[in-house]
């Protein structure tokens, strides 16, 4: 059985979640690893890395903005670069 208080054992599960197509589950799994460890930057990095594999960038972005918070690195920073271009690529043009 998984111990509830370990959060890389949810990141764990939610991966594993995830790649077997469990989305419903893998996001819960992210969300308790979360709970138990908020302020870990790698927790939030790779819930990003799983919306952003589901094209959800709003969500990718948010994600990443909150690990660049918990600690200022430049690999957030240019992470959170590129969602913001995948992001503006996705509105429609306003030129006819």
């Amino acid at each position: 059985a998984l111990n509830p208080f370990n959060s890389e054992m949810h990141l764990l599960r939610a991966t594993a979640l995830s790649k077997l197509g469990n989305n419903e589950e893998a996001v819960k799994a992210f969300r308790t690893a979360l709970v138990r460890d908020p302020r870990n930057p790698t927790l939030w990095m790779q819930l990003g890395d799983y919306y952003e594999e589901r094209g959800d960038f709003p969500r990718a972005l948010e994600s990443a903005e909150t690990a660049e918070k918990l600690l200022d690195h430049y690999v957030y920073r240019n992470r959170i670069e590129k969602l913001k271009q995948k992001i503006a690529e996705q509105r429609p043009s306003k030129i006819p």
